[in-house]
């Protein structure tokens, strides 16, 4: 892959692009030569924190957990708890976010999620990506987006999400794991828990793919009809949801 090759995920929360399913296959975009930005949408944890220390040691955690992926963080100035509907600055911010770092791909929170700043993240996510150049402002670009994909956060919060596709993480999956750990100023507890599920959820999906990790992953355009990038991508290690059993997945018919 050339240089310019972009990646954004979207995510609200420090930990959303590490431990959704979009981080190994984040991981594998690097190894291939892609730049990967996450973008969290939610950068003032105060109200959580407590202290404006404890904040900025969390923003560098996160920093260093992206970096063990091999993506670069951005935060927006959004408050914990505080991500409000409507709230057309935020779409600016992100709007504005897309126009700069200018990617091929982009990976947004399932908008279906019992979390409401996953699910404000989600739909503010979507409307700059429809009006970029009219949220962004100054000179309008010409966008190079060729693909929107959801991913899940977590598999307690999100409702409905039912993968399309599947990535191969299994060379991948322990860049997401050392990530979440990295996350230090968490509770073991709070850390296991998200291994576990980030495997557990991981190891489901790859019995479904025939593999033994893989990330789910839904496209949602915008080319109509379906008109994906990823096969020249990932090659093999994309295998379509259901391919194991049916005739539209692998030749048994």
């Amino acid at each position: 892959m050339t240089d310019n090759k972009t990646a954004l995920v979207i995510g609200a929360h420090f930990d959303d692009c590490e431990c959704g399913s979009a981080a190994g296959t984040s991981a594998k975009l690097v190894k291939s030569g892609w730049r990967v930005v996450f973008l969290n949408t939610i950068g003032d944890n105060l109200e959580w924190c407590e202290t404006e220390a404890r904040n900025m040691n969390l923003v560098e955690k996160s920093r260093q957990a992206a970096q063990v992926i091999g993506a670069e963080k951005i935060f927006l100035p959004y408050k914990h708890n505080r991500f409000m509907p409507e709230d057309r600055n935020a779409v600016a911010a992100v709007a504005k976010v897309i126009q700069a770092v200018d990617p091929e791909l982009v990976f947004i929170p399932w908008p279906h999620d019992n979390h409401y700043d996953h699910e404000r993240t989600a739909r503010a996510a979507m409307e700059a990506l429809s009006y970029i150049n009219r949220f962004a402002g100054g000179k309008p670009v010409e966008v190079r987006l060729k693909e929107i994909l959801a991913y899940e956060i977590s598999t307690w919060q999100t409702r409905d999400f039912a993968p399309d596709l599947f990535v191969n993480i299994d060379h991948e999956i322990e860049f997401t794991i050392n990530a979440i750990k990295t996350f230090s100023f968490l509770s073991k507890e709070a850390i296991n828990q998200y291994v576990e599920e980030k495997r557990a959820r991981s190891r489901s999906w790859g019995i479904g793919a025939g593999v033994s990790y893989a990330e789910g992953l839904k496209h949602l355009g915008p080319m109509f009809p379906v008109k994906s990038i990823l096969p020249e991508i990932f090659g093999n290690d994309l295998i379509p949801a259901g391919s194991t059993q049916y005739p539209w997945g692998k030749k048994f018919f």
